[in-house]
């Protein structure tokens, strides 16, 4: 018993109180390997997109406002003639309209207790052409 004593004896001498102990790791595989060099082309390939991207982004904003700009400077000048052609197509229909009333065809005889009064287009094609060239002088 005193061997055991003495390598007891021995043990305490030279270990310390506190056993510190590592892991070691087991070798990466190689899909392991490919895995970690495939994740990071992914993480530099998306970091040089997003520095690409930022500059193309904002002239595209530039783009946007001064087409936009564009659109309202159009739909301003291009508004007033679309109320006058609409004006113009409203008159022409009320003076087709006009020139198609006639007897009632359920009449038998002509309609005698007013006077019978033809009604002309003349001067609301009159006051279109007027409103085109007018249009013409401005644009």
């Amino acid at each position: 018993m005193a061997t055991g004593a003495n390598w007891l004896l021995q043990a305490a001498a030279t270990l310390p109180d506190t056993i510190v102990t590592k892991q070691i790791q087991p070798e990466a595989t190689t899909f392991e390997k490919v895995v970690s060099v495939a994740s990071g082309l992914a993480s530099i390939a998306l970091l040089v997109l997003a520095v690409a991207l930022v500059p193309a982004a904002w002239n595209f904003r530039k783009s946007y406002a001064k087409v936009s700009d564009m659109l309202d400077r159009i739909y301003g000048d291009i508004n007033p003639i679309m109320r006058h052609a609409s004006t113009i197509a409203d008159n022409a229909k009320m003076a087709t309209t006009f020139s198609l009333i006639k007897t009632p065809s359920y009449c038998t005889q002509p309609m005698t207790s007013a006077p019978s009064r033809e009604i002309s287009a003349e001067p609301i094609l009159r006051a279109a052409r007027a409103g085109r060239a007018a249009a013409r002088r401005r644009g």
